[in-house]
Order: C-alpha cells, then sequence, then structure tokens
C-alpha cells in the first residue's frame, strides 16, 4: 500500500515536472500576443489583489520574525565581542606590566637612552692580513682604538655581518 502511494506521488511529480518544462517552453517561444501570454496576464490581473493583501497582512509577522533574528544575532555578536574585549584587557595589562618592569630594570641598570645607534658611524677598513686555516679564520683590519673601533663591536663586509671584533 505504502510503495503505491509513492509511486503514484513520484508519477504525479514527474508529470508535473514535465508539463512544466512544456509550457516554459511554449512560453518563451510564443509572440507577446499569444494565448498563453493573455492567460498569464488575466492570471496576475486575478491574484495580484490577493497577494497585495496577503503581503500586507502578514508584514507585522515578518516584522516580529525579523526582530527576533536580529535579536539573536545581536546577542551572540555581543558575546563574541565581549569575549574579545576579554582578551584585549588581559593583553593590555600584561604590556603594561611589561613596560613597567622594563622601566624599573632600565632604572637599576642604569641605562641612557639618551646615546642611541645614531651616535655611532661606520668606520672603513681595508684588511691587511689573513688567517691561512680553515678552522678559525681571522683577518686584521688597518683600523683600530685611534679610529674609533673597538673589540666586540660588529664587522659588516658586503653589506652582511661578517663578525664581531
Amino acid at each position: 500500500m505504502y510503495d503505491k502511494q509513492v509511486r503514484r506521488r513520484r508519477a504525479i511529480l514527474a508529470l508535473l515536472v514535465a508539463v512544466s518544462l512544456i509550457l516554459l517552453t511554449a512560453y518563451f517561444g510564443e509572440s507577446p500576443g499569444s494565448p498563453l501570454h493573455s492567460v498569464q496576464r488575466g492570471i496576475v490581473e486575478v491574484l495580484s489583489p490577493i497577494q497585495t493583501g496577503a503581503s500586507k497582512a502578514l508584514k507585522p509577522v515578518r516584522d516580529v520574525a525579523g526582530w527576533f533574528s536580529d535579536t539573536f544575532s545581536a546577542k551572540s555578536q555581543r558575546d563574541k565581542l565581549k569575549k574579545e574585549v576579554a582578551t584585549l584587557r588581559q593583553q593590555l595589562d600584561s604590556a603594561q606590566q611589561q613596560l613597567i618592569q622594563n622601566q624599573q630594570l632600565a632604572r637599576q641598570v642604569g641605562l641612557d637612552n639618551k646615546i642611541g645607534i645614531s651616535s655611532y658611524q661606520p668606520v672603513a677598513a681595508h684588511v691587511i692580513g689573513r688567517d691561512p686555516t680553515l678552522w678559525y679564520q681571522t683577518i686584521e683590519v688597518d683600523k683600530g682604538s685611534a679610529d674609533g673601533v673597538h673589540r666586540g663591536e660588529p664587522v659588516r663586509g658586503d653589506g652582511a655581518l661578517v663578525c664581531k671584533g
């Protein structure tokens, strides 16, 4: 019994789809003054007032449904933003603690931030001696402490860091 109903429903669905395709093909293939276009205009004239009335009658229902949807959306967005604010507050607290700690350590060490990298100038030097071994290669340059070069300062060559002098 149940299989019979299912087969019957499927047959009706297939028939309706086939009729729809035939009517669409005929409708688009005809001129604007054809019978199918006249039938369409008649149906639109009859159903248009019903559609307008139903639209006006159901507008409050659509508005209430939209209000509930917007309210739920706003609540979820509010919860998401609350979590984001809490995370950002934690990051701000951490950054402020690190800043205070940095200031305290700078005072303890006695760092002077007035002397910056801009007070240092590069000193050009020529290599005047090289070590022939492969394990510990050393070079000797023609500049020294009288020229403002001190032990432990970085040495650049060809735009890259070569070593610490």
